[in-house]
């Protein structure tokens, strides 16, 4: 499902706006603290959806919904990423000590 998101450019009812929480489905429970300002929830304002129709806001929470499983989706490919790269690290300082040995002992 794809969306298109436009901002108004002026929110008539700024001052009324509340933040909501809607829960992530299917988030296994961390065992652990999360990490740097981390959340397990989706904050949306709440004068931005509440005076929508139920079928606006059902398409509203549907984006939001979407959004979330990107956002989980690129969170694991980044993290994946991070892997990859602490690997060949490890694997560039493993080889340069190698050379380094090779430098210092020439006859070995």
């Amino acid at each position: 499902m794809a969306f298109n998101l436009r901002c108004s450019e002026s929110m008539t009812h700024f001052s009324r706006i509340r933040m909501i929480d809607e829960d992530i489905s299917n988030v296994p429970d961390r065992g652990r603290s999360p990490l740097r300002n981390f959340r397990s929830q989706i904050r949306a304002p709440y004068a931005l959806i509440k005076d929508l129709s139920s079928r606006d806001q059902d398409i509203a929470m549907s984006f939001i919904k979407a959004l979330a499983a990107q956002h989980k989706k690129r969170s694991t490919e980044k993290k994946k990423l991070r892997k990859k790269i602490n690997q060949m690290l490890r694997r560039v300082i493993v080889i340069s000590r190698e050379l380094h040995t090779l430098n210092s002992h020439p006859g070995d």
